[in-house]
């Protein structure tokens, strides 16, 4: 019985990496509830997932309340941003379906890919970066520029994840999709961030699974 309940159990493992996504999907979808913390939430939950479940490192519930609260600030301020430009785009958007043609209709709506990229910018360098209001929409949009393609790919999953919550609600699915949206979207971003993290001095001359989680 001893071995089945040990921690290095495989069954074990993917019993807890279940229970950690899920349990860190609810706590997402709680701390987004005002919405104006959408993307102290987000950011949060990002920071949680790379560091705990991709690179091993230990409480990720722990890491999600002081991710969330370290960000509070800035990313309330980003989320008011965020909400403003929202609401202008899909008035915008009603505004085309009474005027324009469907072709430019569908067009708009592809364009609209980038301000949800850019939103998914901002939460990932919030994880990982201390800076201002302005200072990280700014980064988040030559970031978006730069890696347009990976940044509208996220965007893709984003939207695709959002509208799956929505249409099977019933059938919860969102206990477990926004977690597993972060893991996926941690894939496609994580290669932008360390590219813009400093390597400190002397880490060149260690093992790689000594340097810190972010690195890795």
């Amino acid at each position: 019985m001893g071995g089945f309940f040990s921690s290095n159990n495989i069954l074990f493992r993917m019993t807890e990496r279940i229970l950690d996504v899920c349990v860190l999907s609810l706590m997402w979808l709680v701390c987004s509830f005002p919405v104006l913390t959408v993307v102290p939430a987000s950011s949060a939950l990002y920071y949680s997932c790379v560091k705990c479940l991709r690179r091993g490192e230990r409480g990720p519930y722990v890491n999600f309340l002081q991710a969330f609260r370290d960000n509070m600030k800035t990313g309330i301020g980003a989320s008011a941003v965020f909400a403003a430009l929202g609401l202008l785009l899909v008035w915008f958007n009603f505004m085309l379906g009474q005027l324009a043609p469907l072709t430019a209709r569908i067009a708009y709506l592809i364009i609209m890919l980038l301000p949800a990229g850019m939103l998914s910018i901002v939460c990932a360098a919030l994880s990982r970066f201390n800076c201002t209001v302005g200072s990280l929409l700014r980064d988040a949009a030559q970031l978006t520029i730069r890696h347009l393609p990976r940044v509208l790919a996220v965007a893709a999953l984003n939207v695709l994840t959002v509208l799956t919550c929505i249409k099977y609600m019933f059938f919860m699915v969102w206990i477990f999709l926004p977690a597993v949206d972060a893991l996926l979207v941690s894939l496609l971003l994580e290669p932008v961030l360390k590219k813009y993290t400093p390597m400190e001095e002397g880490l060149e001359d260690l093992p790689k699974e000594e340097w810190p989680w972010y690195l890795r």
